[in-house]
């Protein structure tokens, strides 16, 4: 009995961990095309593939040009699709201790940001269809990824005018 108990501890552990172990990347990589129509499941593979070999991560994408991942981190991910998209996704946490994808695409360029949309999804992909309530730290983080897009916009605003 006390070997099956221990038995239980371990496996429930293991599962723990590997819920606690989940990166931007793992979920990455299990995106459906549908999410982001520019890359296909191969390509969001050879982004993965080629930061971790050191490499540029540059693929040609879907529509015949070149998309290049700028960032990989364990909770965030930046890849500039082409000369005016990029997209941005963030790891969160909701207050409810579950885990979220947001997905922040802008449209534009340096000189003329047009627009961003921020999506969210579980981390299996599913549409959120309510904006959920975020803890403090993701909220945050979600916030100062807008403010950067927002900032980036007023000076675009303000040198256009000049």
């Amino acid at each position: 009995m006390r070997r099956y108990v221990l038995s239980f501890v371990m496996a429930l552990m293991t599962l723990t961990a590997s819920a606690d172990s989940l990166t931007i990347k793992t979920v990455f990589m299990e995106m459906p095309d549908s999410i982001l129509p520019y890359l296909s499941r191969n390509n969001c593979l050879d982004f993965v593939d080629f930061v971790a070999s050191g490499m540029k991560a540059q693929v040609d994408n879907e529509l015949g040009g070149k998309s290049v991942m700028t960032a990989l981190t364990d909770d965030s991910l930046s890849i500039q699709l082409n000369a005016v998209s990029k997209v941005d996704m963030l790891l969160l946490t909701t207050m409810k201790s579950e885990q979220i994808v947001a997905v922040v695409k802008t449209v534009g360029q340096e000189s003329n940001v047009i627009e961003s949309d921020v999506e969210c999804f579980t981390t299996g992909w599913q549409p959120m269809t309510d904006w959920p309530e975020l803890d403090a730290l993701s909220q945050q983080r979600l916030d100062n990824t807008i403010k950067r897009l927002n900032i980036l916009n007023y000076f675009v605003k303000i040198l256009n005018k000049n």
